[in-house]
């Protein structure tokens, strides 16, 4: 019969769940509703997208799709019932439901805090595994990197990792890994090393997901253990082999400036040792080449270095805002900082 250990207490199909919600609250609120439904007689599991497909909404994920991801990862990091995981991420999203399933199926210990900014790691034992978003890996980094020095294996997601906290993670013996997913392939399908001598700047699938490129040459995933045939992404990817790519950036993020498209997240990355905190680029109408690139930097007014960008590429027009808006799950809100720039 399936169970779970949280801080080293057992938890199973007989417990009277609703009693554990209405006596709690925080995270250990949202592990008991999850648990609640876990342990059901249902095979399927409400989980609301991050809107990477499209418009955000609630999707029904079969239990035994779920028990093969976690599988998956499990075996990728040799997580086994003698080791601890490390929760700190909602459970209300698919990353952090997906830490108690791995703990589940492995019947590893977890290691429960609340999500905040900077998680405090104040780890009773050695973890094999953490997520985090990158936000909360260079909270911990920039202040006090010690806390992860007991943590073997951290997997960081839901955000680009900037190329502050690629630098930090050099100096950590910590294995750490970007991750590729969604809500609809029930978390990450694809891992890409950040640090450590086989560091990389490809993505490479775990388990059985193969890949394509659709007409746009963005990314198509099939996967018999996900239930996933043909899935269409909106990532715009250079596919090296059916089981790796390099990622470029999001379709829905292109930049049609002249008849020639460009990605904001390619000129991110090209600015990324330049420029420190947060920034993005973007676009606004034109009626001479359609769109022209902006970029848009949280702070105070000051001087860039933008020689890495040609000509085409350099912004048309900078805007400064005093503090970035970010999604529930950690993304840069740049629909609502344009808009808000516009309005102003």
């Amino acid at each position: 019969m399936e169970s779970i250990i949280l801080d080293r207490i057992s938890y199973g199909k007989e417990e009277d769940y609703g009693s554990l919600i209405e006596g709690s609250s925080g995270i250990y609120n949202e592990i008991f509703r999850f648990l609640g439904d876990w342990f059901s007689d249902t095979d399927e599991i409400e989980v609301s997208t991050s809107g990477s497909t499209g418009v955000p909404k609630i999707i029904a994920l079969k239990k035994e799709v779920m028990r093969k991801s976690a599988e998956e990862t499990c075996n990728f990091f040799n997580v086994k019932s003698s080791f601890s995981i490390h929760l700190c991420l909602p459970v209300r999203f698919i990353a952090g439901k997906m830490m108690l399933v791995r703990a589940i199926v492995s019947g590893a210990n977890v290691q429960v805090e609340e999500p905040v900014s900077s998680p405090n790691c104040n780890f009773k034992e050695a973890v094999q595994l953490s997520a985090m978003t990158p936000a909360q890996a260079l909270s911990i980094l920039s202040n006090d990197p010690v806390r992860l020095e007991t943590v073997n294996n951290l997997i960081l997601g839901g955000a680009p990792v900037g190329s502050e906290l690629k630098q930090l993670l050099q100096n950590l013996g910590t294995n750490c890994y970007s991750t590729f997913g969604m809500t609809e392939t029930a978390t990450h399908i694809a891992l890409m090393k950040l640090n450590g001598g086989d560091k990389s700047d490809v993505y490479k699938s775990i388990g059985d997901a193969y890949f394509e490129l659709d007409e746009r040459q963005c990314l198509v995933v099939s996967s018999k253990n996900r239930e996933l045939e043909n899935l269409a992404t909106n990532d715009v990817v250079e596919l090296r082999d059916n089981q790796s790519f390099r990622w470029l950036g999001r379709w829905d993020n292109v930049i049609n400036t002249g008849a020639i498209k460009l990605f904001p997240e390619e000129l991110e990355r090209k600015i990324q040792p330049y420029i420190q905190g947060n920034y993005f680029f973007t676009s606004l109408p034109d009626v001479v080449y359609g769109e022209i690139v902006i970029l848009v930097v949280e702070g105070t007014k000051r001087q860039l270095e933008l020689e890495p960008l040609n000509k085409l590429e350099k912004p048309k027009r900078i805007f400064f805002v005093d503090q970035f808006s970010f999604t529930e799950t950690g993304k840069i809100d740049r629909k609502n900082i344009l808009k808000e720039i516009m309005d102003a």
